[in-house]
């Protein structure tokens, strides 16, 4: 290439990126990419100054959190003060909000890596707090884990809420209410309860309430919006007490909503806390919460008795009569907010029970008895969760009791579509009934698991799924080439996964592969999945169609297409110009939470809720993104354990 063509490609690299002329092969290291070379900062507090980590190198020996820094830069700042300083590089960031930050504290007047002595450090989050010296010079080491970017660096003083501290908790009044808080730079109190997080995690924040009346109210906390790398968990709790000594639990919990009786007259105080060390803002709502009609046993709603039948629930304040955690509802004791409904069927028949929805997602229980003491569970077990469905031999002019119930985990309270109908099997159910279909491209079939089962020992579909309500297809292509295997576009939110080998227990998954989960559809909006992988001619795939853990079964399309295959064109007329498009950018965490705010926007609980639970999923799936980028394979497996923990 000549230097006139060159620099062409570098200004059009420039133009398009924004600032950076990505055509040169490399970029100039940094002023300050050696210790040696430390930017020195201002004294005087706060300190702003820009920096960037684009085109960084790390040292010998050199680590960032204990794993070899790749792309470090180096400031130093003689300490003007005694006390608390906070690092601070939670400001915008090219790289995106996605990327992870590493920061080191260091003290040592060498210019070496073995020369310091590490003070403190921290990888995720964008901040970190010391305990600085006044005329003490430290080292503050920046990396991003791998990611080079520009950035602002920032030392300040803590600059904790308001209402940081017990005995200046915000007073708030009336019902309902909702106020903006935040735990950015919270601390931990002395004496403060444990559940907070303790001296090492707690960020808590204070409210004070005093109840208008008496009854049940509902505490929401959610979203909570964290900033970059900060932990997303939450603890809200609630108390009487004039003194932290003196506190009285009434109840503390780690979910976004929680319902509680209050007495008229009583204060109450309400605290907030990012639980591991997590900082960010979120809305803390109250509002009544009177029980559905259908909320105790004796009051079930009667429902039938003809089938199909539908009905609209919603548990979200339903309470737990004395004695009713001790039932079994969806396999489990111990469940909360349930509602209740009768069936009395006129024909005898294998029936199935469904009230799994895209977001709540409910325990149900089918019984006989006429009271909650002699009730026995009638339902027969499906053999893999969700258990928000069940199946049931009906027998005509019995009496079947039927309750939907939440449970400790987000999402199990709400509203809700109960839904019974006849059982019916797909033709594909099993794996020896599978369907063949192609063998030549393009193929396109539609397709439905409702009330498919699953056979014992059956493979998983995807890396840590369990098949739920799967059917299957035989495809022995007659080419060799790459392929698309999609869902995108269905009504599920079904995926496929492709096997090879024989017989359901011994088969060998080709996609999704190893630790991946099922890929997203080009149009994010859709339901459905795609993969790609590259068939065989004469090779026997086995296509194991498989609804998500949500447990919402029905119709899908299933296609496999050549993704290299080009549109047939006239001879008539010419094919037209491809449109020329911009290059599509890499999804970012905000981008996809953006999404999700767009695509359930809406003031309803239905949306809320929508809205909620399609945010955490994204903030799971970019937070493990991150974990696969980090160097060694055991620290990626400790962070894949604590973003499966923190999203659990």
């Amino acid at each position: 290439m000549n230097a006139r063509n060159f620099r062409t490609l570098a200004a059009v690299a420039a133009a398009l990126l924004g600032a950076l002329a990505l055509a040169a092969p490399a970029s100039a290291a940094p002023a300050n990419d050696q210790i040696a070379g430390a930017q020195v900062l201002p004294e005087a507090l706060p300190v702003s100054v820009p920096g960037t980590t684009v085109g960084a190198t790390g040292e010998a020996g050199e680590k960032v959190y204990s794993n070899e820094a790749k792309d470090s830069v180096w400031f130093s700042w003689k300490a003007s003060v005694t006390g608390t300083v906070v690092v601070d590089l939670c400001g915008p960031i090219s790289a995106g909000s996605s990327a992870l930050s590493a920061i080191g504290v260091y003290t040592g007047s060498g210019t070496t890596w073995a020369s310091l002595t590490k003070v403190t450090d921290t990888a995720g989050p964008c901040k970190l707090s010391f305990a600085a010296t006044s005329g003490t010079t430290y080292k503050i080491q920046v990396d991003f884990l791998g990611t080079e970017s520009e950035f602002v660096l920032g030392l300040h003083l803590p600059q904790p809420p308001a209402n940081d501290n017990f005995a200046a908790a915000k007073v708030i009044s009336g019902l309902p209410f909702s106020v903006s808080g935040s735990t950015i730079e919270a601390t931990y109190e002395a004496g403060e309860p444990g559940a907070l997080g303790g001296s090492g995690g707690s960020r808590s924040v204070w409210y004070s309430w005093t109840a208008p009346s008496s009854g049940q109210v509902q505490l929401e906390g959610c979203p909570f919006e964290t900033q970059r790398g900060s932990a997303a968990n939450m603890v809200m709790a609630v108390y009487t007490g004039a003194t932290l000594a003196g506190l009285s639990n009434v109840v503390e919990t780690n979910n976004c909503k929680v319902q509680f009786n209050v007495v008229a007259g009583t204060n109450y105080k309400i605290a907030f806390s990012g639980q591991f060390s997590g900082e960010g803002t979120f809305t803390l709502a109250m509002r009544s919460a009177t029980p559905p009609s259908n909320d105790n046993f004796a009051a079930a709603q009667t429902i039938g008795p003809l089938l199909p039948l539908a009905v609209s629930g919603d548990n979200s304040f339903a309470t737990t009569e004395v004695g009713e955690s001790a039932i079994p509802i969806g396999g489990f004791t111990g469940s909360t907010h349930s509602v209740w409904y009768q069936w009395t069927p006129t024909v005898t028949e294998l029936v199935k029970l469904n009230a799994c929805g895209n977001n709540a997602v409910p325990r149900l229980g089918v019984y006989e008895g006429a009271t909650l003491a002699t009730l026995k569970v009638a339902n027969l077990p499906l053999g893999y969760a969700p258990f928000c469905a069940a199946e049931l031999q009906a027998k005509a002019g019995t009496t079947y009791r039927i309750a939907i119930a939440g449970s400790s985990f987000e999402g199990s309270t709400g509203p809700f579509e109960l839904e019974i109908h006849a059982v019916s099997r797909p033709p594909n159910d099993a794996f020896a009934a599978a369907q063949t279909i192609g063998p030549d491209l393009p193929i396109a079939v539609d397709g439905s698991n409702a009330d498919a089962t699953i056979e014992a020992g059956e493979v998983s579909p995807a890396y840590g799924a369990s098949p739920i309500a799967t059917v299957w297809y035989r495809w022995q292509p007659s080419f060799t080439g790459p392929v698309v295997i999609s869902t995108c576009g269905s009504a599920t939110d079904d995926f496929a996964a492709v096997h090879t080998n024989t017989g359901p227990t011994t088969l060998t998954r080709l996609v999704p592969s190893g630790e991946d989960s099922p890929g997203a559809c080009p149009d994010r909006s859709q339901k459905g999945a795609q993969d790609r992988f590259a068939a065989v001619a004469g090779t026997i795939y086995w296509i194991q169609v498989s609804s998500p853990d949500n447990g919402i079964e029905g119709p899908f399309q299933l296609t496999i297409t050549d993704p290299n295959a080009k549109p047939p064109t006239s001879a008539a007329s010419p094919p037209p110009a491809a449109p020329r498009v911009a290059p599509r950018k890499p999804l970012t965490l905000a981008g996809a939470i953006a999404q999700c705010r767009k695509r359930f926007a809406g003031k309803g609980k239905r949306a809320k809720a929508k809205r909620a639970a399609c945010i955490t999923g994204a903030k799971r799936r970019f937070a493990l993104a991150r974990c696969h980028r980090l160097g060694g394979k055991a620290s990626q497996e400790r962070c894949v354990k604590a973003v499966r923990k923190r999203f659990r």
